[in-house]
């Protein structure tokens, strides 16, 4: 079909989903047009702000319909003059016939059935625009489109207003006014969107208007066209991850996480901006300016997720073992130079003292996200990694000695080999990049030899459902700054990483000056135990050192 035909299919199409009677080969056609045709969408746009402009005027109280108007209202006419059908009229002149009595001629003019349609759908279409000007009234038809899903430490400005989690949410409402918190809506054709105050939001049929506010929204296939509208902006959603910021004076941001997110921008001072947005890119327009300029993403600017069980609030942050060993939830709550006592499986903290362990297991009770810590000497047969009794054979004869607990490291390393040899340290460096100071990342110190496991089920229990462990990540070295002992000889460190009891990862003797080994690997669902190991290389556990730097497991939403 051509241009035309295929702007009035969209226009069919959509009165059809506008009236609820859209049938669903008829939505799905209508999905793939607006994805695949970028006309297709800009009429969508232009019809989309009609309607806005039409709801408006319902609620205006001025009877003059030339006021009542706004720009984007005439832009949108003229829209549709432009799309309408052309009006065929023949050329061809009649014959006039000469007789006595002078007849003015009969012109013939062929018209289409299509076009006598047209024309009196046109001329409906016009009565019915001036008489829903004139005549709407105040309160429009509600519908109810989304439930309120979760909410987190929310105040609203209107004290009467107690929404309940699991609440149902009607079109043509009067504004949401969040003073605080964060309120998570599921629309029922597959979008959710989370909203933080303080904020002024309108729910709409298929989409949400902010007036000011922060918003993320995820939106699946089947809510492919969802639209967010600030004072100044339009986001049409093709199928995306974004946020959108809108402030006080107009101006707007908007972050696409993923997909694509068609954008439509300008004030009335302004000429109007149209593009399209791609994935890890975003945008501010400044409504005092009127222009549009590309600035740099801020992945963790808006809240994803919420879970006010579990007391969640995720912004897109990887969880930080390091974290968790320092007593923490994952998410910042850890301190640093705090860890484990490899003995007792208890809270343990820097002390810059000589300690020495020998081989043997722990559960960890006072931290339910780590199961146990362990010494481990494979010299001595198979070693008890978990509290379920999971077992590995592969960690070679080792001294079976320890010289360290295990810390959420700080930005230096405090140690000492004997109880007559002075403290040393050394910053926790690796590859030039400095771990555990307030603004950097964290680290896991271990001394070989020690092994750590950690439940993946009861960190996914903390997480409330919201959102789940994809993969794990880490950097596996020796401290720069560690330098060869006369006596004691070069630090040699076995890494070894354990998913419930099975080889995922190993680099075996590293020294001091190697560049340190990259790890990442997915995590499956069913997937318990994590463990991270360091042992002496089978030559001494002596001036063994070592790091697990910015160790974090990757999180996702649990609704794709």
């Amino acid at each position: 079909m051509n241009e035309q035909e295929l702007m009035i299919k969209v226009a069919n199409l959509l009165s059809l989903a506008r009236e609820g009677t859209i049938r669903d080969d008829q939505l799905k056609l209508l999905k793939t047009i607006l994805k695949e045709n970028k006309a297709a969408r800009s009429a969508y746009f232009q019809i989309v702000n009609l309607e806005i402009s039409l709801q408006k005027m319902g609620r205006s109280s001025t009877s003059s319909l030339d006021s009542a108007y706004d720009e984007h209202t005439w832009e949108a006419l003229k829209y549709y003059e432009q799309i309408a059908p052309a009006l065929e009229v023949s050329d061809k002149d009649s014959q006039q016939e000469l007789i006595q009595n002078i007849v003015h001629p009969k012109v013939s003019r062929k018209i289409s059935k299509f076009n006598i349609v047209s024309i009196i759908a046109s001329a409906a279409a016009i009565l019915l625009l001036v008489l829903f000007v004139k005549f709407i009234p105040e309160k429009q038809y509600s519908v109810e489109v989304a439930s309120l899903i979760d909410q987190f430490n929310v105040k609203w400005a209107d004290t009467r207003m107690d929404l309940e989690s699991g609440c149902r949410l009607w079109t043509n409402e009067p504004p949401y006014i969040l003073e605080k918190g964060i309120v998570s809506i599921f629309y029922d054709e597959g979008v959710e969107v989370l909203i933080e105050g303080p904020a002024k939001f309108e729910i709409e049929r298929s989409g949400l208007f902010l007036e000011y506010g922060r918003l993320f929204s995820h939106v699946t296939e089947s809510g492919l066209g969802f639209s967010v509208q600030t004072p100044t902006c339009q986001f049409l959603d093709l199928g995306t991850e974004f946020g959108v910021k809108s402030d006080i004076d107009g101006s707007s941001e908007l972050h696409v996480i993923k997909g694509k997110i068609q954008l439509f921008a300008g004030n009335k001072s302004s000429p109007k901006i149209s593009q399209i947005l791609e994935k890890n890119t975003a945008v501010r327009f400044d409504a005092v300016k009127g222009r549009a300029n590309a600035i740099a993403i801020k992945k963790t600017a808006f809240v994803r997720k919420i879970s006010s069980e579990s007391r969640l609030v995720w912004r897109g942050e990887n969880l930080s073992l390091a974290d968790i060993v320092g007593g923490g939830n994952g998410r910042g709550t850890g301190i640093k130079g705090r860890g484990v006592d490899l003995k007792s499986g208890e809270i343990a903290y820097e002390d810059k003292k000589f300690i020495s362990y020998t081989t043997g297991f722990s559960a960890v009770s006072g931290n339910p996200l780590i199961d146990a810590v362990f010494i481990p000497d494979g010299g001595l047969g198979p070693v008890k990694i978990s509290t379920t009794d999971l077992q590995f054979s592969g960690f070679g004869d080792t001294d079976g000695l320890n010289y360290a607990n295990i810390f959420n490291q700080g930005e230096t390393i405090y140690y000492a080999f004997g109880p007559t040899r002075p403290i040393s340290s050394c910053p926790s460096v690796i590859n030039g990049i400095q771990y555990g100071k307030l603004r950097a990342p964290s680290a896991i110190y271990m001394h070989s030899n020690a092994g750590i496991t950690f439940d993946l089920a009861a960190i996914r229990k903390s997480l409330g459902g919201a959102v789940s462990v994809s993969r794990f990540r880490a950097l596996a070295g020796i401290p720069d700054g560690l330098e060869k002992d006369v006596k004691l000889g070069t630090p040699s460190v076995d890494f070894r990483i354990l998913v419930d009891g099975k080889k995922r990862f190993q680099s075996l003797k590293m020294q001091t000056g190697e560049s340190p080994e990259k790890i990442d690997f997915q995590l499956a669902e069913h997937e318990r135990f994590l463990t991270l190991v360091v042992t002496d290389g089978s030559d001494g556990s002596a001036m063994d050192l070592a790091l697990f730097a910015d160790p974090v497991l990757i999180l996702i939403p649990s609704i794709e």
